[in-house]
């Protein structure tokens, strides 16, 4: 009996093996044998230096990695060491063709001896980079079954897929916390930083990648955590994969682990090899790295590695198959599966943020009690023109500041990880950015409607069902617009602190104009325009239009004696305040164009920012 358990739990292994394999964008299931190589590789970046004054600067080229010259085959793990500024983080970008900024790059990065584009190299492999980027509110699960939803075969069942992401789950030993939210350094406290560091492999791993690329996976973590995150990279190699990880300052125990090493100085090699001597005998190289990096190039065994480097990169093993593996398709699912997915995690998201619906829709109600008692039941008379005026302005103001406020923190704040998963070949920009927007779409919405309901009838505006449909009408028009607004400043920011400040430059005018503080027909002519670009201003004239344009008698009881103006009816306070009376279509009409200009400033503005990154 036990025999036969044993069987069973051997096969469904095996056939989850076998799902897995089919996340790699159609591999076959068992993992194929890719060595990677690179001949002469050097890199240069520009230094901005001051010469003669303070005032006068000039660009200078700097050499980052000098002639670096390598393989690692199927199978072998290798570790990259050397000190910090050595160079092993940027030669690993060259390899991975990611986060290369504006470095300039020569010499040659070969899989079996062909090269590759940057998509196909994404395509079979994954980079694993120092600083782990999750969002803390989903949980270990959720973050694997998003990652499978849209980097595993689609041709799987939802259950194959959740049996995969379960596999993940008792594989990388995340069984205890796969309920518990992943928190940050940043947010809340979630799960451990050997657990992340294990969910972030879990995630890579999905895609059953040929190569891996870890950069510092032991950071951040003890000796313990360290040696097991070690165990666990030789473990894959083992399996055929092809590992390739930089460290730095491992412990005795953890550098045991390695069999294979480059050791890099100052952007050179010193030693590329199988690890035959202890961490200790490192001990005197610090003051003789540059005779070191010349002695070994010119050595027997460098000149002997160059020749395996050079007699690797005329192969062509394998290289059809891999090609023709990756195809010529971007991303792994259609755009459909990535808008549901997207949809969802936006969703939970937007549901679990203490500072989204839960927090605003609290703080709506409350402001919405207080400011109902104050104002409450003003009359059509000329006491309650001005408290009217007043709660309109209130409302609309505030409506648009809460979306503004909450609206620019959405594509400045996670920029990191939407170029990360956009660059792995998750999803396209279009669906991200229609799922975003979507959902926080309803939630302001929601906020701005119920804030205005609780008030309506409290503060005594026109009655009428048509009355109060045309104020949710615009309300919903104006949130629109200034969600817009606040999206095209956050995707233009690359951090929240820059898209406040650029915000605040333009908050003043936007209230200003907006026909309240001041009337629109005492600004001078040369700067009339300027209303017709304030959103707020189309809001306050809309719903002044639509809280007066029925009064048809308003008493009057001034003193004989009193120079105040009497107003007889509803549209003289309009005009009063220079609005026309059929306003309220053209308002409509411009908040619309102007919630689609700043869309598609915003769409463009994600296009620049993840092919910038």
């Amino acid at each position: 009996m036990v025999i036969a358990m044993e069987m069973v739990t051997e096969l469904n292994v095996q056939k989850l093996d076998g799902m897995i394999g089919k996340g790699g964008v159609g591999l076959d299931q068992t993992i194929q044998s890719v060595d990677i190589s690179w001949l002469n590789i050097e890199v240069f970046t520009t230094v901005t230096k001051s010469m003669y004054n303070c005032y006068k600067t000039v660009s200078m080229p700097k050499q980052l990695i000098f002639n670096v010259s390598g393989e690692v085959k199927a199978g072998q793990l290798l570790a990259i060491m050397g000190s910090s500024g050595a160079g092993k983080t940027t030669l690993l970008n060259v390899l991975t063709t990611r986060n290369l900024g504006k470095l300039a790059v020569n010499g040659e990065v070969l899989l079996n001896g062909q090269a590759v584009s940057p998509e196909n190299m994404a395509s079979i492999s994954s980079y694993i980079q120092q600083h782990d980027m999750f969002y803390p509110l989903l949980t270990v699960r959720e973050h694997l079954s998003f990652q499978a939803l849209l980097r595993m075969d689609g041709s799987l069942t939802n259950e194959e897929r959740n049996e995969c992401v379960e596999h993940m789950i008792k594989k990388f030993n995340l069984m205890k916390c796969a309920k518990t939210k992943i928190g940050g350094k940043f947010a809340f406290k979630g799960i451990s930083g050997g657990e992340m560091k294990r969910l972030a492999f879990a995630s890579e791993v999905l895609t059953n990648p040929s190569l891996m690329f870890c950069d510092e996976p032991t950071s951040g973590l003890d000796s313990f955590m360290a040696e097991n995150i070690v165990q666990t990279l030789k473990t894959m190699a083992s399996e055929g994969r092809t590992i390739i990880c930089t460290i730095h300052q491992p412990s005795s125990q953890v550098f045991e682990l390695f069999e294979h090493l480059l050791l890099m100085a100052d952007g050179r090699v010193a030693f590329m090899g199988k690890r035959t001597i202890r961490a200790e005998d490192f001990a005197e190289c610090k003051t003789k790295v540059n005779a070191i990096c010349d002695e070994f190039q010119e050595s027997s065994f460098g000149k002997e590695m160059s020749a395996e480097t050079l007699a690797l990169n005329k192969s062509n093993n394998n290289i059809k198959a891999i090609e023709v593996a990756v195809g010529s398709d971007n991303y792994r699912v259609g755009v459909f599966r990535q808008s549901v997915a997207l949809f969802w995690r936006t969703y939970v998201l937007t549901i679990r943020n203490p500072r989204f619906l839960r927090g605003q829709l609290f703080r709506a109600i409350i402001m919405g009690l207080m400011m109902g008692t104050i104002f409450y039941k003003q009359g059509a008379n000329l006491a309650g023109i001005q408290n009217i005026n007043g709660a309109i302005n209130i409302i609309t103001q505030n409506n648009a500041m809460m979306t503004m406020m909450l609206s620019i923190t959405t594509f400045c704040m996670d920029t990191a990880i939407l170029c990360r998963e956009h660059h792995n070949r998750m999803f396209a920009i279009f669906p991200y950015f229609i799922a975003t927007v979507i959902i926080q779409f309803l939630m302001f919405i929601t906020i701005s409607i119920v804030f205005v309901v609780l008030l309506y009838y409290m503060i005594g505006f026109y009655p009428t069902a048509t009355a109060f449909f045309r104020f949710i009408c615009t309300t919903v028009l104006m949130c629109t617009s200034a969600a817009s607004f606040g999206y095209a400043i956050s995707s233009l920011c690359s951090t929240f602190q820059m898209a406040s400040t650029v915000l605040g430059a333009f908050i003043s005018p936007l209230v200003l104009l907006s026909g309240f503080y001041v009337n629109t027909g005492s600004v001078p002519k040369w700067l009339v325009w300027a209303k017709y670009l304030s959103f707020i201003y189309y809001g306050y004239e809309s719903n002044v239009v639509t809280q007066w344009i029925e009064v048809t008698d308003i008493p009057c009881n001034l003193e004989p004696d009193s120079t105040n103006t009497c107003f007889q009816n509803g549209v003289q306070v309009i005009e009063a305040q220079n609005f026309t009376v059929d306003s309220f279509y053209i308002d409509s009409l411009a908040m619309t164009g102007m919630t689609l200009a700043y869309l598609f400033i915003t769409y463009l503005g994600l296009l620049w920012k993840t092919r910038k990154n």
